[in-house]
């Protein structure tokens, strides 16, 4: 079964203005801080990426299907450092927004609009990441979208600290 992406025009523009905050922060600081969200520029932010069963917590890092190129001569895009010849498995979750410290997810972010994160997704995040430190928080949609210019404290509920 294939991902299907499903979700309201409100939803996607949430989510990507809270990226696009989240990637200014990158651009503008080595260490971030961002609404009280501390983390290493590293990786960088993500929407929509997909997590499979092959890959490592280590994402770009340790993950089966990466190009065995040296690391220096990885292309520039980040996402094309994975061999497309190799079935990485199926898709376990794909999170709304992964924000990398240290070469591992440090922050998943949900934004929620009419549903909270389902159970069943919270328990395969948690088994993924079992050993790894990760927290995983819900926005909601409605307080990133009242915001009239970039925040300086967002509500945000953790449901998941490994």
């Amino acid at each position: 079964m294939s991902y299907i992406e499903k979700e309201s025009y409100f939803h996607k523009c949430a989510k990507n203005l809270f990226a696009d905050w989240l990637r200014e922060e990158e651009l503008e600081n080595d260490g971030c801080n961002f609404c009280g969200f501390k983390w290493r520029s590293n990786y960088g932010v993500f929407t929509e990426l997909k997590f499979h069963e092959t890959d490592s917590p280590y994402y770009f890092e340790l993950s089966n299907s990466l190009t065995t190129v040296d690391f220096e001569q990885r292309p520039k895009n980040i996402l094309d450092w994975f061999d497309k010849s190799i079935d990485r498995g199926k898709i376990l979750f794909v999170p709304d927004i992964v924000v990398f410290h240290k070469g591992s997810p440090k922050y998943i972010f949900e934004i929620v609009h009419s549903n909270p994160v389902s159970e069943k997704k919270k328990n395969i995040i948690a088994d993924f990441f079992q050993f790894d430190s990760i927290e995983v928080h819900e926005i909601f949609a409605n307080d990133i979208l009242s915001c009239t210019q970039k925040p300086t404290k967002i509500l945000s509920r953790k449901i998941l600290d490994i």
